[in-house]
């Protein structure tokens, strides 16, 4: 009897686990720290598969930069595409509008602090993002720019303000450093608050606080 279920190639599921194990690795130890060999090796492949499907160990970073950016893309698209059409209507109310804000910054809250899939490749961002390497500009192009633009302009339409006010940008800034803080400092941001990890009941307090103080600096920006 024929086999007729859809086998996923050889070549193709080597390639998908390099990435999978270079993302981990990379997270952990960074660019400079992680070798070809351990990669390789963690992957269960021979150590020229690596070369054959990437060129090299910085077209293996590139592709899992590139990789980390689509994930979470398709995370975030839903909740971008709700801001989007909110954006689009001009009968939209400044409740409309912050409730999006608030919808897209409790989906990527969700990206920071999710299962261990998503910890890895936050992991990997944060590292990105605060010692970049060639692979910044595919990440930030591709996901950061697009999450935080609409933010600034959603934070715009909330206050009154042009997206491209100094002061808008940075209060999007602001806002999303609220949650970039608990991926960047997570052991200890757990240690000082008693909690052994970020768990539902501990995500829904942050997102709680995290809501209020938006409005909070929204609505100071609106009587300002």
């Amino acid at each position: 009897m024929t086999d007729h279920k859809l086998s996923v190639p050889r070549g193709t599921e080597a390639r998908h686990r390099l990435i999978e194990v270079a993302l981990d690795v990379f997270g952990t130890h960074g660019y400079d720290g992680a070798t070809t060999r351990m990669i390789a090796e963690r992957a269960g492949v021979s150590l020229p598969t690596l070369p054959y499907h990437f060129g090299s160990k910085e077209g293996l970073y590139h592709a899992v930069a590139a990789h980390v950016a689509e994930c979470l893309t398709a995370l975030m698209a839903p909740a971008i595409q709700r801001a989007e059409a909110v954006l689009g209507r001009d009968d939209a109310t400044t409740d409309d509008v912050i409730a999006v804000l608030q919808d897209v910054c409790v989906t990527y809250a969700g990206g920071l602090l999710g299962g261990d899939s998503l910890k890895a490749r936050m992991r990997f961002v944060t590292r990105e993002l605060t010692d970049p390497t060639t692979a910044f500009e595919i990440l930030y192009q591709s996901f950061t720019r697009n999450v935080a633009s609409v933010c600034c302009r959603l934070i715009g339409r909330a206050t009154g303000h042009s997206s491209d006010d100094a002061e808008t940008r940075l209060r999007t800034l602001t806002i999303l450093g609220q949650l970039t803080v608990f991926r960047k400092s997570g052991e200890a941001a757990c240690r000082f608050m008693g909690w052994s990890a970020f768990g539902h009941d501990e995500l829904a307090a942050i997102l709680a606080l995290v809501q209020r103080q938006t409005r909070v600096i929204l609505r100071d920006a609106r009587e300002g």
